[in-house]
């Protein structure tokens, strides 16, 4: 068993999700070969994603790190969960679920970046250097703020995770073979990556998107295509395609269930197997 190391991919500065046309400052950003080949390749892993997109020969790439018909073909059952009021009753709160997170994953990763990497980063580079050191404008907006933001803010989003993951691996997701979590994760919609995008915010997914489940749970999450889109292309203006996909959670120790029963599915052919490089998934 070995590997053929080929080389370096690039991610966003300090692995800060950034947009091409806004945040790329010394670097261009890595080109997503999708569709017509101007769309934003998306977060920090965009580098890892769109090498594997592109070519062929690539097995694998390490990352820093997000339906009715599938039920039918898994024999599952499905019911509707209110998930709102599952956890306002496990954490005692009327809140709902995205106003209970709200910005918790913004206050723990600005906290802990800032103190544990950007400012003694900072310091040390003016000690030697005597100014500061340049930040691109996602790095900037979010240190800036985790500068002044005080611990108890950082305290409270620590305690407010807790609570959600205790609550997530005891609900949605007790065991690996009583449920699984589905949500839709890539829409297929265009976002293209030579859009004049507003400055960058501090706050970086504020509430609970899909993509932030498995996150704050500290859970497995696989991500899985199943079907492409029909777009016409503002660049190439002709009709283009870009990826459909869902996100697959599952309970904590999981992980080689869910891989397995991807395989399964794709031995069922209920989602395809074989997924192609360049601007076409199929």
């Amino acid at each position: 068993v070995g590997a053929v190391v080929i080389g370096k991919t690039k991610t966003t500065q300090f692995a800060l999700g950034e947009r091409p046309t806004a945040d790329y400052i010394d670097q261009l950003a890595p080109f997503n070969p999708s569709g017509d080949g101007c769309q934003h390749p998306q977060g920090s892993s965009a580098g890892s994603g769109a090498g594997l997109a592109s070519y062929e020969w690539l097995d694998t790439a390490t990352a820093s790190d997000t339906g009715g018909s599938l039920s039918i073909f898994l024999d599952a059952n499905v019911s509707t969960v209110n998930m709102n009021a599952s956890f306002n009753a496990y954490a005692n709160t009327t809140e709902g679920l995205a106003t209970y997170i709200g910005s918790a994953y913004s206050n723990i990763t600005n906290y802990d970046q800032y103190r544990l990497l950007g400012k003694p980063f900072r310091e040390q580079y003016i000690a030697k250097f005597g100014k500061a050191p340049y930040w691109n404008p996602q790095t900037c907006a979010r240190w800036t703020r985790a500068a002044t933001l005080p611990f108890s803010s950082y305290n409270t989003a620590s305690e407010r995770t807790r609570t959600f993951q205790t609550w997530f691996r005891n609900m949605p997701t007790p065991t690996c073979e009583s449920t699984l979590v589905l949500y839709p994760i890539g829409p297929g919609t265009e976002d293209y990556r030579n859009i004049y995008a507003s400055a960058p915010g501090a706050i970086f997914t504020a509430g609970l998107p899909g993509n932030q489940m498995s996150v704050l749970a500290a859970l497995p999450d696989y991500t899985v295509p199943i079907g492409e889109r029909t777009y016409l292309s503002r660049v190439t203006k002709s009709n283009e395609t870009l990826p459909g996909t869902i996100g697959m959670v599952a309970a904590a120790g999981c992980d080689h269930m869910l891989m397995n029963l991807v395989s399964d599915l794709m031995d069922a052919a209920v989602i395809t197997g074989q997924v192609k490089t360049g601007s076409r998934m199929y």
